[in-house]
């Protein structure tokens, strides 16, 4: 399959995906911003929409709230480590993780998954003792 990136310095961003669409953003704005954005910059995919998401960033923690019209709003986990400027505010990045969300071109979203980078990194250092 080709794979590519959108590299525009655009603040938000949609993909498509069947009957599905998804906003993604860093998250610096509020909550409530988000799906604006989503339904006011991305009016025609919106409205062609059956299931709308918009992923976000920013606090480095988890979180999914149905905001307004079935528009799900996803926080998701940081891979990073906390930086000095975080740690010193009394942020951590405690639960490092990536999620996956999987989607079918019908029915929308049918998975999410959950992994911890500090799972995936034990059971890596496992396998290299192991050879």
């Amino acid at each position: 399959p080709n794979v590519t990136f959108d590299i525009a310095p655009t603040l938000f961003k949609t993909a498509t995906y069947g009957c599905t669409i998804v906003g993604l953003s860093h998250g610096e704005a509020n909550d409530k911003r988000a799906h604006t954005d989503l339904i006011n910059q991305h009016r025609r995919e919106f409205g062609l929409s059956n299931y709308a998401e918009v992923h976000m960033g920013h606090l480095h923690s988890e979180a999914a709230k149905d905001v307004v019209g079935g528009i799900m709003l996803y926080r998701v986990p940081a891979v990073c480590t906390s930086s000095y400027w975080e740690k010193s505010q009394g942020y951590a990045a405690i639960n490092r993780g990536v999620m996956t969300f999987e989607y079918d071109e019908y029915e929308g979203k049918i998975a999410t998954g959950y992994h911890s980078i500090d799972g995936i990194a034990a059971r890596l250092a496992a396998e290299k003792h192991k050879h």
